[in-house]
Order: structure tokens, then sequence, then C-alpha cells
């Protein structure tokens, strides 16, 4: 089931009133987000499908319109941005074992 949402806050700097807008929406579970150096693309990792999304940034709204899905074989346990080489890595989970 993909029912994950990305959320972005925005603080009014000067009442410092809270605005919430989902951005994205139809994950299994978003754990990991990053955006590129020229803040145009942002990546959400998604653990239970086992895919990297990648997402173009509206610089006026920031809200997000998907471009791609990237597959693996493997739980996503969180991204990295590598600013140098322009780079997403990922870590993961290959297998889990049940001790007892």
């Amino acid at each position: 089931m993909k029912t994950t949402k990305v959320w972005l806050m925005e603080v009014d700097p000067v009442s410092k009133v809270p605005k919430m807008t989902i951005v994205a929406e139809g994950l299994g579970m978003a754990n990991g987000i990053v955006m590129d150096t020229a803040k145009e693309h942002v990546y959400v990792a998604d653990s239970l499908g086992k895919s990297v999304n990648k997402y173009k940034r509206d610089p006026k709204t920031n809200l997000l319109t998907k471009l791609n899905e990237i597959k693996v074989n493997y739980l996503i346990d969180n991204l990295k941005y590598d600013h140098v080489t322009d780079s997403v890595f990922t870590g993961g989970i290959v297998s889990i074992s049940v001790l007892g």
C-alpha cells in the first residue's frame, strides 16, 4: 500500500505560523530526501517500494512533479547527495534475519 506523503513545512518569518503542503504522495515509506546542488531536483527514497523517485521542483511553489522511479533490489535506508560528483547514493538492507 502506497500511502506515504511528502510534506513541505514553511514558516512565515513574521507570524512564525507554519504552513504545511503535500508536495508528493503515493510512496510506500519515504525514508530519505535529498536535493541536488541547483535545487532543481529532489530525490526521495521509498523503502517499501525499493526505489528512488526523482522529482522536478517548481522554484515558485516548491511543488514536486515526478520524473522517474529507479528500482533497486533492496530496502533503501536513507540517501546521500554528493555535490562534487552530482550523484545520489543509497544505503540499504539486503536481507533480514530473525535471531532467536
